[in-house]
């Protein structure tokens, strides 16, 4: 969790699943969010790439992070209902 934002990982193999159920979580919570506000709704912004994880931060003060290039590409990636990435979209074919 960051904030209002969310960041979930799924193995590449599993990418077009990935997609459908994300898919299909976006338009269910939108749903959710325009009962309380018909401007409100959920974006989803997707890509493929490889991160790195790990506890990172000051000795004593170590976090759990995420990072890597291609999460650097995912959140520069402009504003969208339903965004994949390039490399994501020719994996899954659209």
């Amino acid at each position: 969790m960051l904030g209002e934002g969310m960041l979930l990982a799924f193995p590449a193999d599993r990418a077009p699943e990935a997609v459908a159920a994300l898919r299909t979580a976006r338009d269910q919570a939108s749903a959710v969010w325009q009962q309380l506000d018909r401007r409100c709704h959920v974006q989803v912004k997707m890509t493929i790439g490889n991160v790195l994880t790990g506890a990172i931060g000051a000795p004593g003060d170590l976090r759990f992070d995420v990072y890597g290039h291609a999460l650097h590409e995912l959140f520069k990636a402009p504003a969208a209902d339903f965004a994949l990435l390039p490399e994501l979209a020719d994996l899954v074919g659209r």
